[in-house]
């Protein structure tokens, strides 16, 4: 999980939304509760075009009062 989450910070700080999905769905798998892993999972499927699913994993952050809300919501605004 680690493993994951450094690979998920090292590629989406290099813009690969892709590899770093890949590793924030192992993310959110090991740790589900993982609100900023949720985040960052929502802002990927934006740059993947793929905004239901964004809207989707984004809707928890959204429906709680998480610190995360507030991005949340501006993501979900963007699509």
């Amino acid at each position: 999980s680690e493993t994951a989450e450094a690979e998920a910070e090292s590629a989406f700080n290099a813009g690969d939304y892709q590899r770093a999905f890949a590793a924030l769905e192992i993310l959110m798998r090991d740790q589900p509760g993982n609100s900023t892993a949720r985040l960052y999972t929502g802002i990927c499927l934006l740059e993947l075009q793929r905004p239901a699913e964004a809207r989707n994993v984004l809707a928890p952050l959204i429906d709680q009062a998480t610190a995360l809300r507030a991005d949340a919501l501006w993501y979900t605004a963007l699509d």
